[in-house]
């Protein structure tokens, strides 16, 4: 309640900002209160609805909720204003993806009336991973498979971007594609542990000893590692799965001195 009445008060000092509302709608959000939410969203449409950046900030929070329906409705708008699109057009393709609706995801994209813009701001390549997803969602496998050989070399894509594209691969039980997207990250960005902890997490799911001591290893390396993930990998590696592996013994010893640390 505290928070609301302070994001009041800040909205009030600077009714030209649109930071406030935004932060009002996450907290109704979090809340689930529903009513207030629509309330809230109501309000901001009717005094931001002509901002263009007060619109992006929204269609990119809408995405990440995966609200396909407010991100459309986000997209309209800035049409009928004449607002730049392409970053409402990414975030409603992200909304259909992140909630599984994989076919209307690649309907909505083939059918666009018009491309939004030239993709100039980034997102080209976003929207491709998401595409990719969207094409294993459908069972169009080889059409994937092009798309990730294509994003492997096409320039750069933000690390996370490869993460969450290979968490929707492992739902979709494509643990190859997936181990293949996570592989590409750890060796094209050695310093990004999430990918790293993806592919510890991914070969105790599907109980692959091929290349887990070694990333249990890299992954030491890091700063701050899961100790969460530790115990677990500790208690996979101490399994029988390992029982002839040469190097088992030197890596449950590192992780116990890392676990006897904490």
């Amino acid at each position: 309640m505290f928070l609301i009445i302070l994001l009041r008060l800040y909205h009030l000092n600077d009714p030209l900002s649109h930071q406030p509302l935004i932060g009002l709608l996450q907290v109704h959000r979090e809340l689930d209160d529903g009513a207030r939410f629509e309330d809230e969203l109501e309000g901001y449409i009717s005094e931001f609805g002509r901002d263009e950046a007060a619109m992006h900030e929204l269609s990119a929070m809408a995405g990440r909720w995966t609200d396909h329906a407010l991100v459309e409705r986000i997209y309209e708008l800035c049409r009928e204003h004449g607002l730049d699109t392409e970053a409402p057009a990414y975030h409603w393709i992200e909304a259909l993806v992140g909630s599984e609706r994989y076919a209307r995801a690649l309907d909505v994209v083939e059918n666009w009336d018009e491309v939004p813009g030239e993709w100039e701001r980034g997102y080209a390549l976003p929207l491709k991973a998401q595409l990719t997803v969207a094409q294993f969602g459908v069972g169009n496998r080889a059409e994937g498979q092009i798309l990730i050989g294509e994003l492997f070399g096409e320039g750069f894509l933000r690390p996370d971007h490869y993460t969450t594209m290979a968490e929707r691969l492992m739902g979709q039980g494509e643990h190859g594609q997936a181990r293949r997207v996570l592989a590409h990250v750890r060796n094209n960005y050695p310093l990004f542990k999430q990918a790293v902890s993806k592919l510890i997490e991914l070969d105790m799911e599907t109980r692959n000893r091929n290349e887990i001591l070694t990333n249990v290893q890299r992954y030491l390396s890091m700063r701050q590692p899961s100790i969460d993930l530790l115990r677990r990998a500790y208690s996979f590696i101490g399994s029988d799965l390992f029982i002839y592996d040469s190097e088992r013994e030197e890596v449950l010893h590192t992780l116990e001195d890392a676990l006897g640390e904490t």
